[in-house]
C-alpha cells in the first residue's frame, strides 16, 4: 500500500511541476491561459466549435432589413463588417457595398456597363461573397472578365433556390431589361433552405446588433411546397419559434429533392420564356447529386465550379469564418467564365 501511495504521490508531484513549468511558458508567451490542462481541453473544444467566440459587428450599422417578399434583404449603402474573436481580440474586416436596388456591387464603375447585355447571378453567401471585400467576390471578378456584359449579383447570405425563384419572378415583372444569361448557383446544402426545414431555421439566432433591434417576427423565410403538381411558396418565421426547442423533423430527403427540382424547372421555364440562356453553377456536393443530373436533362448548361483541393483552389477566412476567400472566389469566376464563354459561342453559331 505504501508503495502504491508513494507512486501516486510521485505522479501527482511530477504533474504539478510540469503544469507549473508549462504554465509559466504560456505566461511568458503572453497567453491568457495559464493552465496547460485547461489549454489542451480548450483547444480540443475549439476544434469542434471554432466560431463560438466570434462576434459579428457592423459599421455604421447592419444592412439587414425585413422584406415581405424574400423574408429579409439588404439596405443600400456602404458597410464595414468585422468578425472578432472575443478571446484573443483578433479580427477580420471586410467592406460591402449594396447598390440602390439592394444588390452587392460587381464594379466600382457601374456606369461603364449600363445598356449592355446582362448576366444575372442568383445564390447564397458564397455568391454574395461573405468575408470578402467587394472586389474579391466571384461576380466582381466575372464582371472584369466580361467587359461587354453587365453582371448583376442578386445573391444574399442564407438564400436558397426558393429565393432565386421569387427574385426572378419579381424581376421579370418590374425590370424592363431581359437578361442574356441567368446563372443559378446550387449546392447540396440548398435543399433544406428550399423547404425551410426546421434544422435550417434553428441555425438562425436573433441578435439585436445584427438585426437592427427590430421585432424578430418581422423576418420570415420562404418555404417551397408541392401541392398536387403545382409549386407553392409560403412563409414561416425566420427565427424558429424564436429559438425555442422543437421536435419537428425535417421533410424526407426525397421530398427535399423533389421540391428543389421543381424550383429549378420553374426557374428554367421562366428564363427561357424571356429569352435567357440558363446555367446551373454547381458549387458544392457529390458527383452523384441527382439535382445536377435532373437539371442537365431539363436543359441547363451545367458549370462545375466546385474547387479541387488537389489543385490548391480553395482558401477561407479561418479561424474567423469558413466561407471561401479570394482564391476560391477567383477560381469560381474562372470556371464560370469558361461556361459562359461556351454558352455565348454556341448562341453565335
Amino acid at each position: 500500500m505504501k508503495k502504491f501511495l508513494l507512486t501516486l504521490a510521485t505522479i501527482v508531484i511530477s504533474f504539478l511541476i510540469i503544469e507549473i513549468f508549462l504554465g509559466y511558458f504560456l505566461w511568458i508567451r503572453k497567453s491568457d491561459v495559464f493552465s496547460t490542462t485547461y489549454y489542451a481541453i480548450n483547444k480540443i473544444y475549439s476544434n469542434h466549435y471554432p466560431y463560438r467566440n466570434i462576434r459579428i459587428s457592423f459599421s455604421p450599422k447592419s444592412p439587414v432589413i425585413p422584406d415581405a417578399y424574400l423574408g429579409y434583404a439588404d439596405l443600400p449603402g456602404s458597410y464595414t463588417f468585422e468578425l472578432k474573436n472575443e478571446d484573443t481580440s483578433q479580427y477580420h474586416r471586410f467592406k460591402v457595398t449594396i447598390d440602390e436596388k439592394g444588390n452587392r456591387i460587381t464594379s466600382f464603375a457601374p456606369n461603364l456597363y449600363e445598356g449592355k447585355k446582362e448576366i444575372w447571378i442568383f445564390g447564397d453567401s458564397y455568391t454574395y461573397g461573405w468575408g470578402n471585400n467587394d472586389e474579391t467576390t466571384f461576380p466582381f471578378f466575372l464582371q472584369q472578365f466580361l467587359p461587354n456584359f453587365r453582371v448583376v449579383n442578386y445573391a444574399d447570405t442564407g438564400y436558397g433556390n426558393v429565393h432565386a425563384y421569387l427574385q426572378i419572378k419579381r424581376e421579370m415583372k418590374i425590370n424592363r431589361t431581359r437578361p442574356e444569361i441567368i446563372v443559378i448557383v446550387y449546392g447540396d446544402y440548398f435543399r433544406v433552405r428550399n423547404v425551410a426545414a426546421p434544422s435550417r431555421l434553428k441555425e438562425y439566432q436573433y441578435k439585436n446588433d445584427v438585426f437592427l433591434k427590430m421585432d424578430p417576427s418581422a423576418f420570415s423565410h420562404p418555404k417551397a411546397l408541392i401541392k398536387g403538381d403545382k409549386l407553392v411558396v409560403e412563409y414561416v418565421p425566420l427565427f424558429w419559434k424564436f429559438n425555442q426547442e422543437s421536435d419537428e423533423k425535417d421533410p424526407p430527403l426525397e421530398y427535399q429533392y423533389e421540391v428543389t427540382k421543381k424550383l429549378l424547372s420553374e426557374i428554367y421555364d421562366i428564363g427561357k420564356e424571356n429569352g435567357a440562356k440558363m446555367i446551373l453553377a454547381y458549387i458544392r456536393g457529390d458527383d452523384s447529386d441527382e439535382v445536377i443530373s435532373y437539371a442537365r436533362k431539363y436543359g441547363y448548361l451545367i458549370s462545375d465550379i466546385r474547387p479541387k483541393n488537389e489543385r490548391n483552389e480553395w482558401d477561407d477566412f479561418n479561424p474567423f469564418d469558413p466561407h471561401p476567400g479570394p482564391l476560391a472566389q477567383n477560381n469560381y469566376a474562372i470556371k464560370l467564365y469558361k461556361t459562359i464563354s461556351e454558352c455565348i459561342s454556341n448562341s453565335e453559331k
